[in-house]
C-alpha cells in the first residue's frame, strides 16, 4: 500500500473577501470553511498524517484524531508547499495538496483522484472549460481565441509522488520558476501529468458571492 500524506494550504489572507478574519476561517453551514476538507481528510484510513499550513493563531481551529502537522506559510504557494514538505514523514510516497478555501471536495473526486493518481507521478482534479477563452496582447486587443476543448479548469486536491515534488520545489529553486499550482512541479520535471474530471461544485472561495454559493450548494445537497 501507498503512504499518502495531506498537505492543507490554509495560510492565505483573502484579501479579495473584504474580511480581517482569513475566508478559510469564516463559518459555512456551522463549521469553519477549513474544516470542511479537513475532516474529510482526516476521516479516510488510507491518508497518514496531515500537514496543515496555517499561521500559529489558528492552529488550535485543527483538532483530530490523526496525526495532524503544522508548518508555517511562505510569501508564495510555491514557499508554502516547500514549508509543509519538510514535516512530510519518510515513509511518505504520494502527497495530496489542498486549499482549505475549496470546501465541498466530493468523496467520490477525490477516490477517482486516489485512483488514477496511485498509477502516476502527478494527478489533478479539473473540468472542462464551457466559455470561450482568448488570449490578449498587453493593450487588451486579442491575440488568438484558443481551441476550447483542449481547456481545462484546474482544482485541487492535486496529487503527487513526494520524490517528484521535492525535486521540483528544488528545481523551480534553481531555474527560478514560479508556478501558480503543484503539479507545474512535475511539469518543469518533464512529467506526464493525469487529469481527473471533477465536479463544478468544488469551487474555491474568492469573495462574500462565492460564500453564498458554497451554502446554497452544501443546503441543496444536504
Amino acid at each position: 500500500m501507498k503512504k499518502i500524506a495531506v498537505i492543507l494550504l490554509s495560510g492565505g489572507k483573502g484579501s479579495r473577501f473584504s474580511s480581517s478574519l482569513p475566508k478559510q476561517y469564516h463559518p459555512l453551514c456551522g463549521k469553519r470553511i477549513a474544516l470542511h476538507s479537513f475532516s474529510l481528510f482526516c476521516s479516510l484510513p488510507s491518508i497518514e498524517e496531515v500537514v496543515v499550513v496555517c499561521e500559529k493563531k489558528y492552529q488550535s481551529i485543527f483538532e483530530s484524531q490523526k496525526s495532524v502537522k503544522f508548518a508555517l506559510p511562505g510569501i508564495r504557494r510555491q514557499d508554502s508547499v516547500k514549508n509543509g514538505s519538510k514535516f512530510l514523514s519518510k515513509n511518505i510516497d504520494y502527497v495530496l495538496i489542498h486549499d482549505a478555501a475549496r470546501p465541498l471536495i466530493q468523496k467520490r473526486d477525490l477516490f477517482s483522484l486516489l485512483y488514477e493518481g496511485l498509477k502516476h507521478d502527478a494527478c489533478t482534479l479539473a473540468i472542462k472549460a464551457t466559455s470561450t477563452i482568448k488570449s490578449a496582447l498587453q493593450n487588451n486587443y486579442v491575440n488568438s481565441t484558443l481551441e476550447r476543448d483542449y481547456l481545462y479548469e484546474i482544482q485541487t486536491p492535486q496529487l503527487i509522488s513526494k520524490k517528484v515534488l521535492l525535486e521540483g520545489i528544488k528545481l523551480a529553486e534553481v531555474q527560478n520558476i514560479t508556478v501558480t499550482d503543484d503539479v507545474s512541479f512535475a511539469e518543469i520535471l518533464q512529467k506526464p501529468v493525469k487529469l481527473v474530471i471533477g465536479s463544478s461544485s468544488n469551487i474555491k472561495i474568492t469573495n462574500q458571492q462565492d460564500l453564498l454559493l458554497a451554502k446554497l450548494l452544501v443546503e441543496t445537497h444536504a
